[in-house]
């Protein structure tokens, strides 16, 4: 149950990151830091989500998990439209 909402939420983020110019459908690419900012709200919401988290998002989650995680996604999609 908890699953579900926490994807309803990620969901919900990225249909208004596609309507706020965050996506690349308006002709331009996405940056590297607006994906890292997408990256950062999914990973809020998580953390919200999360039992026992008592520490504040900031210093709980580095902003060097959320680069790396772009980073990966960025190395995967490159590997998904090469193959």
């Amino acid at each position: 149950m908890r699953r579900a909402r926490v994807l309803a939420f990620a969901a919900i983020f990225f249909c208004i990151a596609s309507t706020t110019g965050l996506s690349a459908s308006q002709g331009q690419e996405t940056t590297f830091q607006q994906r890292v900012e997408a990256q950062r709200a999914i990973d809020r919401i998580y953390y919200a989500h999360q039992e026992g988290s008592t520490e504040p998002f900031e210093k709980a989650v580095p902003g060097s998990v959320s680069e790396k995680k772009v980073r990966t996604y960025r190395k995967q999609s490159v590997a998904l439209d090469t193959y």
